[in-house]
């Protein structure tokens, strides 16, 4: 993890290693065998996120929200109950997960880690892990070691696959008590067959485990292709009508990377700008520019997975894009103040089949409302069969009371209660306690911070990979408004990142020209105004 003084990545920021090792093939990307190996090469092979995934599984989640709000009616005082920690059963253990498989654990996180961990998989009575929460979500215990495991401003995260063939049990020993958490999983079909998490898996994934965490640490995906892929170069005017047209492979071809150059790096010129892609005559990116690469309206620095941005380096994409035919590039000001640009892409054959999946980044637009009372704001909705893989929020907050109590709320297929119901917002963005300090990750980030408390702009980012969120019907995701100060007006604006068949559509407002400026900031930062780093406490 990097913090907001971070330029740390690579030059060539897809590129790997050439000293870099293969590792022997274990059970593959594809077919219904899941294991250790190939989990662990998910984390970082965006290329997964491109095909309907097999074998199929729903993503679930548990958290400790205020359980009162189960069951209530959306709006009602109850819905917005913010007791969202775990109190002890009686005897002491708590039982946060506990579900037939086969499956696989893809994330833990905790603001307040206490107790032992234990992990009972296959109806097992002795626990194949067990650790303190603390130790084990801070990357102290092996093989879940940083990059995998890491705590960034205040938020201790887990990103290492814990995979179960028939059951798996998790379950917390005190003294625990207050402990905010999240556990996110995949629940696969009868038809997969899921080798279990144990110390024979263990050493048998070890090559992928080093490889994986070598390119997480390097915060690049694997990205192999670029080696032999086709680099093209386009000199773009958002002033004027340019664009960068690519034609595909006989069968297809993959989009593997956007490398962009702009001649200035002035906010209000890159949200002014519209990015707009379009894959086989279909518009399936149109956003800001500077959200599109997570950096926000303020150049935040951004060294993840997917995404990065730095003030000395180009922009970077690396959200792969099948596509058939063509595909077309184009930036055009929505403002007063066109940009020229230079853009370097990177292009394999890839055939296009049935379970190809489109991407898809859909913006919603700013929007001003009051603080109080607390209500929900639908991020985005979309209708179609395909993958959730993250977002970015912006918000404008004119006060110093902290405005992200609020809980994510994501509903999948026609859920008439939200299957994922989080415990806060900074919680859903992997850090916790309103802590506003700058931090850049490889699925989560805050690249732009409040400049006082909780004072002013905010840009987070979530990126959803191994713990992509799979939908057949339908995706619907709201985020809970929830402001702990007096009534104020805020702001909030993001960008949703998706893959799905074609077809599928975002129900969100399409923008309009005056969407692009950068959102006001209607008060003035305070006096007494201090910089140091800030942070609620529990």
């Amino acid at each position: 993890m990097a913090d907001d003084d971070a330029g740390t990545a690579s030059e060539d920021a897809g590129a790997v290693a050439a000293s870099e090792p293969s590792c022997p093939a274990s059970s593959g990307i594809e077919g219904n065998t899941v294991d250790l190996p190939r989990l662990l090469s998910e984390l970082v092979d965006l290329a997964a996120l491109t095909r309907l995934p097999v074998p199929a599984y729903e993503s679930r989640f548990v958290s400790s929200h205020d359980r009162r709000s189960d069951g209530a009616t959306p709006g009602s005082s109850r819905w917005f109950a913010n007791h969202d920690y775990l109190v002890l059963d009686d005897d002491g253990v708590s039982t946060l997960l506990d579900v037939d498989g086969p499956g696989v654990l893809t994330r833990l996180w905790s603001a307040s880690p206490e107790g032992t961990l234990r992990i009972f998989i296959d109806g097992s009575t002795r626990p194949t892990v067990q650790a303190p929460l603390k130790d084990l979500l801070s990357g102290e215990v092996p093989p879940f070691s940083e990059p995998f495991a890491f705590v960034a401003a205040g938020g201790h995260n887990l990103y290492f696959p814990i995979p179960f063939a028939t059951h798996i049990r998790v379950t917390l020993t005190g003294p625990a008590e207050n402990v905010f958490y999240h556990v996110a999983y995949r629940a696969y079909g009868a038809d997969a067959t899921v080798r279990s998490f144990g110390p024979a898996e263990v050493e048998r994934s070890e090559c992928e485990r080093a490889l994986v965490a070598d390119r997480l640490s390097r915060l690049q995906p694997d990205t192999d292709a670029i080696d032999s892929a086709r680099l093209e170069r386009f000199e773009l005017d958002s002033g004027a009508t340019t664009f960068a047209e690519i034609a595909a492979d006989a069968e297809g071809s993959m989009l593997w990377q956007l490398r962009l150059w702009p001649n200035t790096r002035d906010a209000g010129v890159l949200r002014s700008t519209l990015l707009s892609i379009e894959l086989d005559g279909e518009e399936t990116v149109h956003v800001p520019l500077g959200d599109f690469f997570a950096s926000g309206v303020a150049n935040g620095v951004v060294n993840s997975v997917p995404a990065g941005a730095t003030k000395q380096r180009p922009l970077t994409a690396r959200w792969p894009m099948p596509f058939r035919s063509t595909a077309r590039i184009s930036l055009r000001a929505m403002g007063d103040a066109g940009a020229g640009f230079v853009l370097e892409t990177a292009t394999t054959p890839e055939p296009w089949t049935e379970r190809s999946l489109r991407f898809h980044a859909s913006w919603h637009a700013p929007e001003t409302f009051p603080s109080k009372p607390s209500h929900d704001w639908n991020l985005t909705t979309i209708e179609g069969t395909g993958l959730y893989v993250g977002n970015v929020l912006n918000v404008v907050n004119p006060s110093d009371a902290w405005w992200g109590e609020g809980d994510e709320k994501i509903y999948v297929d026609g859920e008439a209660l939200p299957g994922h119901f989080g415990t806060g917002t900074e919680d859903y963005y992997g850090y916790a306690w309103c802590a506003n300090k700058r931090f850049t990750a490889p699925y989560v980030g805050q690249p732009l911070s409040a400049a006082w408390r909780s004072f002013g702009r905010m840009t987070l980012y979530r990126f959803h990979i191994l713990d992509a969120l799979a939908f057949r019907s339908a995706l619907r995701f709201d985020m809970e408004v929830r402001h702990w100060g007096d009534p104020v007006e805020v702001t909030y604006d993001a960008t949703s990142y998706w893959y799905a068949l074609p077809g599928s559509r975002s129900l969100t407002r399409p923008p309009r020209p005056a969407d692009f400026r950068v959102p006001e900031l209607t008060s003035d930062l305070p006096d007494d105004a201090d910089p140091a780093p800030y942070r609620c406490e529990p």
